[in-house]
């Protein structure tokens, strides 16, 4: 199992050039909630192009369009459960 610690990234859709950050480790579970637009999908959408190389969703532009660069930092802690 794969628990995450920490989400940070910047320059990513309309997030802009300051890091936006998500704490995963304040508790055991973690609820995302919030307005329209507030960002909730930009975070799903960082977390699956740190794992996988591509969004969640299908976006109608690229991930950096006027940047030079994207940064998204993904910390995990590894447990082996069989111990």
């Amino acid at each position: 199992m794969i628990t995450f610690k920490s989400l940070r990234w910047k320059n990513f859709l309309s997030t802009g050039e300051n890091w936006s950050e998500v704490d995963l480790t304040a508790a055991k579970q973690t609820l995302v909630v919030g307005h329209n637009g507030a960002g909730k999908s930009t975070m799903l959408d960082a977390l699956s192009f740190a794992l996988f190389g591509r969004a969640h969703r299908n976006i109608s532009k690229t991930a950096s369009t006027t940047v030079p660069f994207l940064l998204i930092l993904l910390t995990s802690c590894v447990f082996d459960m069989f111990r």
